[in-house]
């Protein structure tokens, strides 16, 4: 449930409607998928494209409609880990902040019905609310100008602090979400899910979709969350706390979605002025470049045209809903992974907007088949790196695992282009983990505190430290901690790997930063790894799917025999030598 979404896009209003069924009714069927559709020249190139970022580490579920037409609608990556199962279209996600637009629709449809009026003030409708909250208007919580902080303190809404004054100015706010569901609870005079669930998602037909509360006790479909190498399981294993009630909890799939973008179009569930004022943008402060409608975001692309959008996050859950207007185009994708501190729909969207209006966009590698590989498999070892560091290369089927144990084997691998600003962020982000660590072990966490977002600061500092405590319970006294490198992925963005030491043992320690801040720490199994996949000429790729960043591994025998990869990326270029290992 971010702020900073990056939603940009809508399916125009007048598109001409395809049929509900679309997606059981593909041209191009899947044996395990039957609602995949992968058609016309567009939709092949979407696919050729999605299939490379899938390689390189993509993982979601797509939908393209442009004109009324499905033109792609298909899963690429793994829903779960441990069974290896696909993303399908069927596959179930947590759309996170996507929830907040069925809250919008909720109250324009009960005031429709006369039960509120979106200029009413919240003293309406609710009992005891505070002096200072007096006067707040469901029209402010729908456009987050109720002057409501971004992340609650308590469970209760009305005892949160404002950080301005009511209607001054925009600030996205989960908070003012949270109040406009007691809100509907009182006018709809039974909880809003359930007002919901009957007059919306039933409605018309998003059987696949629920508050976390309805959920079936068995959904075969459900993914499960992933931020980096941390499983956070299925929505349905993902408590969300009672004071985020409002900001983020539904579950849906694809299909679904495009069930509920036909009945905007439509009027199913709201009129046409409802319709007009759910999309209309009622709030922007002067120096952004995005407004707010109810429970949408209003933005215009570098080509003068109108998006209406909104993006959401639940743990490794992320995704994006884009309604192109002027343009005749819905982009909605769905995810179930964050990697070095960013989602999955940051890689792609962007990418698939450009391509699907016959813009340019970069495009990864082509990975060749191992059929189409005429060479001898690539050597496997050990390779010192220059000024020291261990690359190890493993070949598991057609791609090869690169492994780094130090801060200079780790810039070859991850960022090999790596600039000034990006080795500096390296050393900075290794020394500040050490000090988080040797903080937490020692019952400090100011080291911490100094790093995360002030409203996450108490309750993180506070999960941190019962994790630490375990490992010292298990392990026995820390002695000491050891950065042993980062893995940059740009000047502000990286992850961080410690060797955490105790009398009794050692623990590895992954640390994840984003923007200079800490957004992740956990327990990592293994050094962080990176693929290479075979392409043209002998060579292996890796590809940075946020970025568009790519790294040439060729392996090499010079005249005095000794083996050696040379890892190149722009004008830079990485040498190992193979380490001889003695026979067994």
């Amino acid at each position: 449930m971010n702020p900073n979404h990056h939603c940009l896009s809508l399916c125009a209003l007048m598109l001409a409607l395809v049929s509900s069924a679309s997606l059981t009714r593909a041209t191009d069927s899947h044996p395990t998928d039957p609602g995949m559709i992968v058609q016309r020249e567009l939709g092949n190139k979407l696919d050729d494209y999605l299939s490379r970022m899938e390689a390189f580490g993509f993982h979601g579920a797509m939908l393209i409609e442009v004109d009324g037409e499905v033109v792609l609608a298909k899963g690429y990556g793994t829903a779960d880990r441990r069974l290896n199962t696909p993303i399908t279209t069927q596959t179930v996600f947590d759309i996170g902040s996507l929830s907040k637009q069925f809250l919008a629709a909720a109250a324009l449809l009960l005031e429709s019905q006369g039960r509120l009026s979106v200029s009413d003030t919240i003293e309406v409708h609710l009992e005891n609310v505070p002096d200072d909250k007096r006067g707040i208007t469901i029209h402010q919580l729908l456009t987050h100008t109720a002057g409501l902080p971004y992340l609650p303190r308590t469970d209760n809404p009305l005892a949160e602090q404002l950080t301005s004054e009511p209607g001054e100015r925009y600030a996205y706010s989960n908070v003012g979400y949270t109040l406009l569901g007691r809100v509907l609870d009182a006018a709809a005079g039974e909880p809003f899910e359930d007002f919901i669930s009957r007059e919306i998602f039933r409605k018309i037909g998003m059987d696949q979709t629920w508050f976390r509360k309805d959920l079936p006790d068995t959904q075969p479909h459900m993914a499960r969350a992933y931020t980096d190498d941390t499983d956070q399981g299925t929505p349905a294993e993902m408590r969300l706390p009672a004071r985020l009630r409002g900001g983020g909890d539904v579950i849906s799939t694809l299909g679904d979605l495009l069930l509920w973008e036909h009945a905007l179009q439509n009027r199913t569930i709201l009129d046409d002025s409802s319709t007009n004022r759910f999309f209309t943008e009622h709030a922007r402060n002067d120096a952004d470049t995005m407004g707010y409608a109810y429970g949408w975001m209003v933005f215009r692309t570098p080509r003068a045209t109108r998006i209406v959008a909104h993006a959401g996050n639940y743990g490794g859950f992320n995704c994006d809903y884009r309604r192109y207007v002027d343009e005749g185009m819905t982009i909605v994708c769905l995810s179930n992974q964050f990697i070095n501190g960013r989602s999955m729909r940051d890689a792609v969207m962007n990418n698939v907007s450009l391509i699907a209006i016959g813009g340019d966009a970069a495009w990864p590698p082509k990975p060749i088949s191992p059929n189409d590989r005429k060479d001898q498999p690539a050597p496997q070892g050990r390779f010192e790196t220059d000024p020291g560091g261990v690359i190890t290369v493993e070949q598991i089927g057609d791609r090869l695992h690169l492994h780094a144990d130090s801060q200079a084997a780790m810039t070859a691998v991850f960022l090999p282009d790596a600039n000034e600003s990006e080795r500096e962020f390296a050393a900075f982000a290794s020394r500040e983990s050490d000090r988080v660590v040797s903080g937490f072990m020692a019952g400090d966490t100011e080291p911490f505190t100094e790093h995360v977002s002030p409203s996450l600061q108490h309750s993180a500092a506070r999960s941190i430290a019962e994790r630490c405590a375990a490992m010292i319970e298990a392990h026995g006294p820390f002695t000491g901690a050891h950065a042993l490198g980062a893995t940059p992925v740009s000047d502000t963005n990286g992850r961080v790997f410690l060797r955490a030491t105790f009398e009794r043992g050692e623990r590895l320690i992954q640390i994840t930063w984003s923007g200079r801040r800490i957004i992740h720490f956990a327990e990592a199994d293994r050094l962080p790894t990176r693929e290479f996949l075979p392409i043209e000429d002998g060579a292996f790729a890796a590809y940075d799917i946020f970025t568009n960043r790519s790294a040439i591994l060729h392996f090499e025998t010079p005249d005095n025999g000794e083996p050696r990869l040379r890892i190149t990326a722009g004008m830079n270029e990485h040498l190992a030598r193979a380490i001889h290992q003695p026979p067994d």
